[in-house]
């Protein structure tokens, strides 16, 4: 670890060479250093958005998301057709439980980035939570047909039609799952019950 320190205070006088030292103290659990590392990466360069998602990224781990909200705002003010800090904000703003204006930053997230399936997923968990279940499962199997074997987008289509009553095309996507995850005992018990039922 030491020497791998060394290697990085070669490059201490750059931003990104401060980036890589904050990230080895994270991994370290030096808290201290490690923010010290991240607030020095922006007196190196204060237009470096990748430091400002970091250091709210590490801001949320310590529970203190107060501290990371500007620096997300920020980060969108000075990249703003860039996905990441708009993901990041409205993840954020969940956490505080101000939906409205966390949906705001998700979905544009997502039309930004559409190709990005984890935005696609955290936006329609989260629009399906306001009841809009439609747009939700649009955007779900959006990401299952580009990537057939996502464990949670395949698990959210499941849950949804389940609790919208369409068995039939709940049953389809539990089988997908079944397939990607054939240890799920309690998955299998309900396909076969499912099946059992007529559902075929």
């Amino acid at each position: 670890v030491e020497e791998y320190r060394e290697v990085l205070m070669l490059h201490q006088d750059t931003a990104g060479g401060q980036l890589n030292i904050a990230g080895l103290e994270v991994a370290l659990q030096n808290v201290a250093a490690a923010e010290a590392a991240y607030h020095r990466a922006l007196f190196l360069d204060s237009r470096i958005v990748g430091a400002r998602l970091n250091l709210a990224d590490f801001y949320r781990a310590q529970k203190q998301d107060y501290k990371g909200e500007p620096l997300l705002r920020k980060a969108i003010e000075l990249a703003p057709e860039s996905a990441a800090p708009h993901h990041s904000l409205g993840l954020l703003l969940v956490r505080q439980k101000k939906y409205e204006e966390a949906l705001t930053f998700l979905s544009k997230a997502n039309a930004l980035a559409p190709e990005n399936s984890r935005y696609a997923y955290i936006y329609a968990i989260a629009i399906n939570s306001t009841g809009n279940s439609a747009e939700a499962l649009v955007l779900l199997e959006g990401v299952v047909t580009r990537e057939p074997t996502n464990v949670d987008a395949l698990s959210a289509l499941v849950d949804i039609y389940n609790r919208l009553g369409q068995r039939q095309q709940a049953l389809k996507y539990a089988e997908l799952l079944l397939h990607v995850t054939p240890e799920n005992a309690q998955l299998k018990q309900w396909v076969d019950y499912l099946r059992s039922s007529g559902l075929q």
